[in-house]
């Protein structure tokens, strides 16, 4: 959907062509994830020392909050129309 030129598009339960490190925020994407069996952060910290914290996808997983969830709606409010692929909605918080 994205690689064809839709514009707006919200991956409501993520996208594991991103990840982010839980403890410094370094944002990375598939390239990098895809080179080590398991993707360390390797953001240098100021004692000149890679974070080395396990990533974690971009995904949400069960229990999981959904970021951005208020605009979502706003953004649902204002469309005319709203198309569901590859999850059925049901599990909460939706």
């Amino acid at each position: 959907h994205l690689k064809a030129g839709s514009r707006h598009v919200y991956e409501l339960h993520g996208s594991i062509q991103t990840a982010a490190c839980p403890k410094c925020g370094a944002r990375y994407g598939l390239d990098h994830i895809l080179q080590e069996e398991v993707p360390r952060c390797n953001r240098v910290n100021g004692k000149g020392r890679a974070c080395g914290f396990i990533l974690k996808t971009d995904v949400v997983l069960f229990g999981d909050a959904v970021q951005h969830f208020d605009t979502l709606f706003e953004v649902l409010n204002e469309s005319d129309l709203l198309l569901v692929i590859g999850t059925s909605l049901e599990v909460a918080p939706v």
